[in-house]
C-alpha cells in the first residue's frame, strides 16, 4: 500500500488500520514538506512538544545537531514554531502531525539517539486506548529507530501509567529499565508546562526511563508483529502488584480463555 509517496510496510499496517492512514491525509502531505531536511540524523525527538517549552531546552542541549517535535494539535505546533523563533533557536524543527505515524513514515532503522515523551495523556477508556503513545508494538517499531544504545525518556504524573508502560516495555521485549547511574544530566532540561504545575502546587510526577536492549534487531520487519503474541492484561492493579501481590501467570490465563479463578 502507497499513499503520497509513502510505502506503508507490513510493520506500520500491523499498528494502523488502513482507513486512518488514508485519513491522515493531510498529516501526510506536511511530512512529505519535511523528509528532505530528515536526511541527517536527529539526536533527539519529542513526541507531543506542546508549545515547545521542552524542545527548545532539547536544542540547547544539543546545539550541534538536530531535534524534532511532533505535535499533532495544529495550534500548539504554531505557537512552538513561534516560540522557536523568538528565542533564534536554529535546530529544531515542529512537525504537525501524528508522531505514531511520522516516526515510522520518516525515519529509518538507528536514525534517532533518544526519544522523549513528556507527560501524556494515558487514555483509560476502552474506545481511546488506540490513541496511546506508548504501547508493546509501538514500542517495537521505535526501539528499531533507535541507535544502539538509544534511550526512551518518560515523565508523568500518573503513577499507574508509568508502571503500565514499564510492563509495556518487559512485554515488548524491546526496552529495559536504565538504571539511575546512567540517567542523563537533566541541568540544561526546559520543564514542560505540566512539570511547572507539578513543582509550583507539590504534585508528585515519576520518571521512566528505557534503553533498547542490546539484542534487540534494527531490522525492518518482512511481516508486522502479531499484536496477540504482546497482549497487555488491561484489568491488572499496578498498586496491587508494587506491594506485593503475586504476579498473574499470563500464560495460563492466556490457556484457559482469560478466565479469572473466583
Amino acid at each position: 500500500m502507497q499513499v503520497e509517496g509513502f510505502e506503508f510496510t507490513p510493520e506500520i499496517l500491523s499498528m494502523f488500520d488502513p482507513r486512518y492512514l488514508e485519513h491522515r491525509a493531510e498529516d501526510l502531505e506536511r511530512f512529505a514538506e519535511v523528509r528532505q531536511v530528515l536526511q541527517r540524523p536527529v539526536r533527539a525527538v519529542e513526541i507531543g512538544c506542546n508549545r515547545g517549552e521542552y524542545l527548545i531546552g532539547l536544542a540547547r542541549t544539543y546545539p550541534n545537531d538536530l531535534v524534532v517535535g511532533f505535535e499533532w494539535r495544529g495550534k500548539y505546533a504554531r505557537f512552538a514554531e513561534d516560540r522557536l523563533a523568538r528565542h533564534h533557536i536554529e535546530n529544531a524543527l515542529v512537525i504537525h502531525g501524528d508522531a505514531r505515524l511520522g516516526i515510522f513514515l520518516l525515519f529509518g532503522p538507528a536514525a534517532i539517539g533518544e526519544v522523549h515523551v513528556t507527560f501524556p495523556d494515558p487514555w483509560w477508556r476502552k474506545r481511546h486506548e488506540g490513541r496511546r503513545v506508548l504501547e508493546p508494538l509501538f514500542m517495537r517499531a521505535l526501539a528499531r529507530r533507535l541507535v544502539v544504545g538509544g534511550r526512551l525518556y518518560l515523565r508523568s504524573d500518573v503513577f499507574d501509567y508509568l508502571y503500565r508502560v514499564r510492563m509495556f516495555a518487559q512485554i515488548s521485549a524491546a526496552f529495559d529499565p536504565l538504571p539511575a547511574r546512567l540517567w542523563p544530566d537533566e541541568s540544561s532540561w526546559s520543564l514542560t508546562t505540566r512539570e511547572t504545575k507539578c513543582r509550583d502546587g507539590a504534585i508528585p510526577y515519576g520518571k521512566g526511563y528505557y534503553r533498547v536492549r542490546d539484542d534487540f534487531s534494527r531490522v525492518l520487519p518482512a511481516v508486522g508483529d502479531d499484536p496477540a503474541e504482546f497482549q497487555v492484561d488491561e484489568d491488572i492493579d499496578p498498586v496491587e502488584l508494587i506491594r506485593g501481590a503475586p504476579p498473574v501467570d499470563r500464560e495460563a490465563r492466556i490457556r484457559s480463555g482469560g478466565r479469572r479463578r473466583s
